[in-house]
This record gives structure tokens, sequence and C-alpha cells, in this order.
């Protein structure tokens, strides 16, 4: 029973981890192009791709996510969320079986490796590729008392090839195990018999390895795709292909669970190894199969180690793939007749849900402070910026344009007109020239206005977070700016280039108030920083006005910081703005912090104390001036315990 609550309840956290990824759009939009026969045409989506094929290895998942999508809605991907994770748990139960290891330890151990594997199992094509991956290595195991059985493998690489590019690991599995078999039988009966023991493992390869290239959408090339990443140093530096150690701070995934795992791992194999030796077993006696199987354990957890450290990406499939050999690792240490390891291990598991079911609840309670209007689907999967999909329809702004490689597929998805620079299909379909090109316009400099230029790039919609922050300060704030707001709702914001006669007509528009946003607030927000942006040069009367009116409507760090420059540059008064901006902090310090919003009215706080503190500091006022960035600095530890307590699994805005 234990056992079995540790898996339910396993299950259940990992199912409802919330895991933002632009990979699901990406999915969506695919499948719904496949589906209107564009697979394999030349791509549409970007400016840059220069006709080229998106290589969408990932095709037969695209298919089964939209599918799910267009029959059940956003529940429905729940739903399939869930069957994978339980065909993940399945798969890895049967391969630890398959290695006669105890019903009830591989329910545990399987349990515990999707547990450690919480961070990476995102509602995306390589959850699909996740739940083959045990089946198909219960599928090997098989191999071991029946050679024949090994076209069930061949079945399965077959369908792989054309659902994940994760498939390629299981041909290089594949052919570690051939080999480990054909040294083992040669070892007792000799190479010629060897080989005809082999001779159905040899077939096998290569037909599976034929099927890869060749019954596939995209011949060879889907074969030898993978090649792309491997030889590019510059592509390894995309987050989920970053190493373990040394990665940048916002690297994909976690990396204690793996860590633990494969400490855990080593122990129980030396610990194995030890007790091998005191008995006076030998590997040199073991049966061909065994012998076999001890080869390829050895060989595929080298290379499966050695990957997941090279790359972030193979964490979860080191972690699946391995655990049915610490399963049988720790049958043989523990013994076939004792329960009580395999229940105190369950324990130690349960221990985990325990500790975050209640912060994990607590997320998705309708009444959570941080997700004021969130759905589940979205609580779960990541917040998108709606909001900037509905103002690009709603006003017709198409062409090429500079988007958040994270918002391509959800805009694409949404049916926006604007065409990419890049985005998340990457190395898939777009070159390396183009990756560094992004790279180099996040950096933001004095060059970066006239390079978009020259690209034809007259639109920019980006999430106002640091990673594009350089990038916006360059286009609106530089020396000499040709770019403004049009859009901005205090998370997102679209600029448009105010000199181009492609986006005449919009900023004609902007400079009338006339453009369709929305809602009221965000329209009043537009309008503000619209008006504030130095390419317009807007009467100073008219941007005080319009930033007072957006915080009437809703309560802006960015209105104020933008009522606070025009005070510090002298340009409305400052006693008059301190005025005000005192009057507002008192109206928002009467505020539930409670509230549905309390968080968005805690950080608009904070940025007006901010404002306040600047502004009681340049007047001579030291000691309020002081006080205030006390308050500030109070308010945003109020933000991060707030955000602790209820957004377990991140920000509310994460894509």
């Amino acid at each position: 029973m234990l056992a079995v609550l540790t898996t339910v309840l396993i299950l259940a956290i990992v199912w409802a981890q919330p895991q933002p990824s632009g990979d699901l759009y990406i999915a969506l939009a695919g499948g719904r192009e496949i589906l209107a026969g564009r697979l394999g045409t030349p791509d549409d989506w970007a400016f840059t791709t220069g006709g080229r094929v998106w290589l969408d290895q990932n095709w037969g998942a695209h298919l089964l996510l939209y599918g799910t999508h267009a029959v059940f809605g956003d529940a429905g991907l729940l739903v399939l969320k869930a069957l994978l994770l339980v065909a993940v748990l399945a798969g890895l139960a049967w391969a630890c079986r398959e290695r006669g290891v105890d019903p009830l330890l591989a329910l545990v151990v399987a349990a515990g490796a999707v547990g450690a594997c919480r961070s990476y199992l995102e509602l995306r094509p390589n959850l699909v590729s996740l739940a083959l991956a045990p089946l198909f290595l219960w599928a090997l195991e098989r191999t071991r008392a029946a050679p024949g059985r090994v076209w069930l493998v061949v079945a399965i690489v077959a369908l792989w090839a054309n659902v994940h590019g994760g498939f390629t690991l299981a041909l290089v599995l594949l052919i570690l195990w051939t080999g480990a078999v054909l040294m083992a039988q040669a070892r007792r009966d000799g190479m010629t018999a060897a080989c005809r023991r082999a001779a159905p493992l040899f077939a096998a390869t290569v037909t599976a390895v034929a099927l890869a290239a060749l019954a596939t959408p995209f011949p060879i090339a889907n074969l030898t795709h993978p090649l792309v990443v491997a030889e590019s140093p510059l592509w390894q530096t995309v987050a989920e292909w970053e190493p373990v150690f040394g990665a940048t701070p916002n690297a994909f995934g976690t990396i204690w669970e793996f860590l633990l795992f494969v400490g855990i791992l080593a122990g129980v194999t030396l610990l194995r190894a030890v007790a091998a030796l005191r008995s006076g077993r030998r590997a040199v006696e073991r049966a061909p199969d065994a012998l076999a199987m001890t080869l390829f354990d050895a060989c595929s957890a080298v290379l499966l180690v050695a990957m997941a450290v090279r790359a972030r990406r193979f964490i979860p499939f080191a972690i699946v793939l391995l655990a049915p050999l610490l399963a049988g690792e720790l049958q043989e240490l523990v013994g076939r007749r004792r329960r009580w390891p395999t229940l105190v291990l369950a324990a130690a598991l349960l221990a985990g849900p325990i500790l975050v079911a209640g912060p994990l609840v607590l997320r998705y309670r309708p009444d959570n402070p941080a997700f004021p209007r969130e759905s589940l689907f979205t609580r779960m999967t990541g917040s998108t910026p709606q909001g900037v999909a509905r103002f690009l329809d709603a006003n017709a702004i198409a062409g090429a344009a500079f988007t958040a490689w994270e918002w391509e597929g959800f805009l694409r998805w949404q049916g926006t007109g604007l065409r990419f620079l890049i985005g998340g299909r990457a190395q898939q379909v777009y070159d390396e020239s183009t990756y560094r090109l992004e790279q180099e316009l996040l950096v933001g400099n004095a060059s970066t206005a006239a390079r978009l230029d020259a690209l034809g790039v007259r639109v920019a919609a980006l999430p106002l977070i640091a990673k594009y922050s350089a990038l916006l300060g360059a286009l609106v704030y530089g020396d000499e700016p040709r770019w403004a707001f049009v859009y901005c709702d205090g998370r997102h914001a679209v600029l448009a280039d105010t000199h181009a006669a492609e986006t005449a007509a919009l900023t004609a528009r902007a400079a009338r108030g006339v453009l369709r946003y929305p809602d009221e607030a965000s329209a009043a927000l537009s309008r503000a920083m619209y008006l504030a942006s130095p390419a317009v040069a807007a009467e100073t009367s008219d941007v005080d006005a319009a930033a007072r009116a957006a915080t009437a409507l809703r309560p802006s760090g960015m209105a104020y910081s933008v009522l606070g420059d025009l005070a510090l540059a002298d340009r409305i008064p400052r006693a008059e703005a301190l005025a005000y901006l005192e009057a507002e902090h008192r109206r928002l310090a009467a505020l539930p912090t409670d509230a549905p919003n309390a968080v968005e009215m805690l950080r608009a706080r904070r940025t007006l104390l901010q404002v306040l503190a600047a502004l009681l500091q340049a007047a001579g006022r030291e000691r309020e001036a002081a006080t205030a960035a006390r308050e500030q600095w109070e308010i945003g530890m109020g933000i991060a315990a707030l955000l602790q307590h209820s957004a377990y699994g991140g920000e509310p805005y994460t894509m």
C-alpha cells in the first residue's frame, strides 16, 4: 500500500508541476500545418530561412498534440500529459521486471525515476520520446531469452524516428547491445558461432537504421540532423543544450536530482561489486546473456551519464534508461526475500510529494494572488502573451518582426501575420548565422536599430524581462531613437519603427490614439508609453496626463517611472509630481494585500516607492527618501515571500 501511495502521489505532483514551454505551441501550430499539407514544404514562418524546409523530426508528436487539442481542448492536453507520464512509469516497471526485479521494488524505482525527471517533463514532444524510451529498453532486454524478439525493438525505433529526434539514442543503444551480445557469445563459443547467434541482432540493427533514415518524411537528413548541434559550439549555447556544470543561471531544468541519482547508482554498484568479490563470484563465470547485459550496462551507463553532463536535455533520458539498472543492482544488494528495504525507499520517496503538495495545491487555488486571471491549463503550462496576439490581430500588424524566441510557436498558433527572425524551432530550420545575429542584437548597442532596418524589421514584440531589456533600451531610448511603444500591458510590449514607410499607418494611428487594444487599462498604458517614447517627441503635458490616466485604471510601475523621469528632468513641477505620487502611495497602501491581483499591486507600489525615493532625495528630503527606500526594500521582500508561498514552480509570467 505504501509503495502504491508513493507512486500515485509522485505521478500527481509531477503532472501538476508547472512547466512553461514554448515548444507546446510550436507543436500545436506545426500539427495544424501538417494536416493542411505543409509538412516538408518551404518554410513561411520566418523571413530568414530562405525557403528552407523545416526538418520537423517531431512531426508525429505534433500531430498527436494538435489532434488531442482539436478534439478535447486544453483539458485533453492535460489528460494526455497524465497518460504519457503513466506510460513512462509503466515502461520503466516492465523494464525492471524484465531484469527479474521484485514487482514492488520495480514500481518504487520507476516512481522515483519519474520524480527525479520532474523539471524536464513538459507537455511537449520530448515527453512522447521519454514514454518510448523505457518501452524500447524493455523490448531490448526481452531479446536475451529470444533474439528473434528484436523485431519489436525495430518497430519501436521506426515509430520513434517519426515522433522525436531522441530516436538516435535508441539506435546507439541497439548497436551497443548487439556488440555486447557478440563479445559475450564469442568468449564462450568463438567468433563464428557468436556471429550466427547475433545474426538477428545485426539484421535488426541494419533495418532499424535504414528505417530511421528512409521511412520518414525527411529521408537521410532525419538520421544526420543531430550532427548539426553536435558539431556546433554555437547551437550548444541554447539553454537545453548547456552542460550540467558551468551553465548560465537560467539553464534548462534542475540538476540535483540527476547528481543524486548518479551518486546512488554508483554507490549501489560499488557495494554490489564488493559483495560479489567477497562471495567469490566473478564476471567471467557468468552465462553469455548475463555477461552481455553487464557489458551493455557498463557502456550505456558511461555513455548516458556523459551525454547528460554534456547537455542537460539528456538528463531525463539518462535517468529513465538507467533506472532499471539501478533497480537490478538494488535487488541483488538487498536480496529477493526482503521487502523492508523497498518500503524504506518508498517512505523516503514519499517525503518529496508531502513537502511540495501544499504549495502546489495553493498555486492552483482560484484566489491565488499571483495568478489573478490564469486558468488551470495556463498555470500549469505557462502564461502566454495573449494581449500581444490580440493587439496584433486587431490592428492587422504583419511582416518581418523581431520577437521573443519563446513566442515563435504561440504567435504562429494564434495566427498573427508576423514573420520571425528566429525562434524555438532553432537548428531544425534556422542556421548558425541567424542565431548569432539574434545574440548580437540582444546585446543592444548603437548599431542595433540600423541592423534591424537593414533586415527590413519594423516591428518587435517582446516580454519586459531582463533578457530583452538591452535590445528594448537601444531601440526606444538610444542616442537617435526611431522606435516607440505601440502596445504595453506592463508585462509585454510591441514596438514599431516610427520612421519606416511600412509602419507609417500604424504609427499614425498610434499618434491619433485609435489603435485597438484588448482592454481599457492596456490601451491607457500603451498610450502613455507611446507618448513617453523619445522618438515621438510628444508634449510634456500629454505624456503627464496619459501616465496619470493609466495609473487611474490600473496602477503601473512603468507609468510611475514615466512621471518620475519627467519630474527629475524638470519637465513637470517636482513638487506637483511628488504630491501626486505620495497620494498614489497612500492609495495603493490602503489596498488589500491578499486580493487576487496583489502581486501586480505590490510591484506597482515597489516601483512607485523607488521613484518617490529618487524625487525626495533630489528635493533634499533625505530622511523621507531613506524611509521610502526602506519601504521599497520591504515590499520587495514581501513580493518574494508571497511568490514563494503562492507561486510554487516559478513566476506568474514565464513565457
